[in-house]
Order: C-alpha cells, then structure tokens, then sequence
C-alpha cells in the first residue's frame, strides 16, 4: 500500500511537471524558445551537469557523517548506493521520499526506522540552512526576496532549538506522546527525538552546513555557467542568489520537487533582470534538467541497481 502510494505521487509529480514545463513554453513562446536554444553553447552542459555530480558526492560525505554519528555502521559502497537511490524520489513533496534511504537500512541491516529517519530530516535541514546562507551572499548583488530568505532562516534555527534545547525538546516529546493514536509509538517517537538531538546538535550543524554551502554552490556555478552558454553578461552572485531563493521557495511550498514555484521564481527573478521571456524561460528548463531532472535519473537507475543487489542477498540468506 505505501509504495502504490508513493507511485502515484511519482504518477502526479510528472503530471504536474507536464503541465508546468507546457506552460512555461507557452509563456515563452514555441518559436522564440526554440531560437534561444539553437543560439545557446551546449558545451557548456557536461560542465553543468558535473558540478551536478559534485553536488551529489559532497553531500554523500555529510550523509556518512551522520550514520557515524548515530554509529551505524554500513559498507560504503552499499552506503552510496543507497544515499543516490533517494534522488529517485526528489520530485516528491519536500523531497520526504528519501526516506526510502531508511526504508533500505531497515530492510538491509535491521536499522529501526525511528532511528534513522531523522538523518534524511537532518539532511534537509541542513540543506535549507546552506541555501538561506547562500542567498544571503547572493543578495549582495540582487536585491529581491530577502524577507523570505530570512523567515525561513528563523523557522529553521527554531526547529534546531526546539530538538536541541532538551527541556524543551523532552516537554514537546511528551505533549506528542499524549496525542490519540500516538501513544503506543512512544518508543519509536523517543528513539526519533534522540537520533535527532544528537545530529542537530550545534557542534555537529556546523560541518554539515558547510559541507552543504560548498555542495549546493557547485550547483548554483552550474546556473551561471548557463548564463554565460546563453551569453547573459550577469556576475555570479545574482546566479547564486535566484538559484538558492527559487529553491527555498520550492521547499517551502512543499510540492513535489518544487514543481511550478521553483520555475516561476526562476523565470520570474530573470524577467526582472530584464532577461528576455524565452531566454528566461530556456534557463530554466536547463537548470531544472541538469539539477532536479538529472538527479531523478541518476537516483532511478541506482535504486533499480540497489533493489536488485539486496533482493539477491536477501535469496542468498533465506
């Protein structure tokens, strides 16, 4: 029942995705996109596209930072398989489908859900703590959308404090153990909130947001390598500051991988730099394949790999 329901949010994201990338070409216009692209430097796109790769191998680091911190132990081919299965499910609200990253401890190792869950939490967070980082340096040349930049700075420092502030954390610990229907989840909800105080800690936030900012800024150079293939002559900054706001916008709104919000920010911030509609419009779909897109494909194909390679083992056990 869970991965029927996980396939159909899969089914919808596409849908969704069809519908917006239709509109996106209609706003921009069929013809004039269409020039844009013939007029753009495809060499440029392998470089892109790498500094993709960059992003996923650096942020595969942090995730083995945090299965040491929770002392879990885990080959690290088998690790990598499993942290590129989860960008498979990016195009799922808040990217919440990379818990299919715990869903093959559990069934590999015996890990408790509970326990590990927090780590693709931890994860997020971290990216969105980097990402605020990023377009606050990326604001020093653009001047837009700063309001939103820090209120999601200030709700994420809160959930930090609310986990590990521990008097805090243990009395909103208990006020959800209280609620109906959770009551006889106590101890995974305990086991959650303590993997959870140990990762967020603030001696262990440090590393890992900067190992975000460094990951997460390969793909905003990425951007503005696209700048430049379509000969926009905009300083880094302005890239680094659409490319990390367009993405706080999408995971606030928590659609499926951003869908619709991500684009528009993009297309939007563009158009006020006076970028024209098509121009605006074909970086986007660039950037859009050469980070969400790619990242999908890379992590389909690796869980396929990951799904079969644990299928056996389970055969060669039973």
């Amino acid at each position: 029942m869970a991965q029927r329901s996980l396939s159909t949010k899969v089914v919808y994201s596409l849908a969704l995705a069809a519908i917006v990338y239709i509109g996106l070409s209609l706003w921009a216009g069929w013809g004039d996109l269409a020039l844009a692209a013939r007029q753009f430097n495809w060499w440029w796109m392998p470089v892109v596209l790498s500094l993709s790769c960059l992003n996923y191998l650096l942020r595969f680091v942090k995730w083995q930072y945090y299965l040491r911190v929770l002392g879990l132990a885990v080959p690290r081919r088998e690790s990598f398989m499993i942290h590129l299965s989860g960008l498979a499910l990016s195009i799922t609200p808040g990217k919440l489908g990379e818990m299919v990253k715990s869903y093959f401890l559990l069934k590999r190792y015996g890990y408790p859900v509970a326990q590990t869950t927090p780590i693709v939490l931890a994860d997020r967070l971290t990216d969105l703590l980097s990402l605020v980082i990023l377009a606050s340096i990326g604001a020093i040349g653009f001047d837009y959308g700063q309001k939103v930049v820090w209120i999601t700075a200030v709700i994420m420092l809160l959930i930090v404090a609310l986990v590990t502030i521990r008097p805090i954390g243990e009395r909103l610990l208990g006020a959800v153990q209280k609620i109906p229907g959770l009551r006889q989840r106590a101890a995974g909800l305990r086991q959650m909130y303590e993997s959870s105080y140990l990762l967020l800690r603030f001696d262990r936030l440090v590393g890992p947001v900067l190992i975000s900012v460094v990951s997460w800024g390969c793909e905003a150079v990425g951007f503005w390598l696209i700048f430049l293939g379509l000969g926009l002559n905009y300083g880094l900054l302005p890239a680094i500051f659409i490319y990390a706001f367009s993405t706080i916008a999408g995971a606030v709104a928590m659609l499926p991988g951003g869908l619709g919000v991500t684009e528009g920010a993009i297309a939007g911030l563009l158009r006020l730099l006076t970028v024209p509609a098509a121009t605006a419009a074909l970086a986007t779909l660039l950037v859009r394949a050469a980070t969400l897109w790619f990242a999908v494909l890379v992590g389909t194909m690796v869980m396929i790999k990951t799904e079969r390679r644990f299928i056996l083992h389970y055969e060669q056990i039973s």
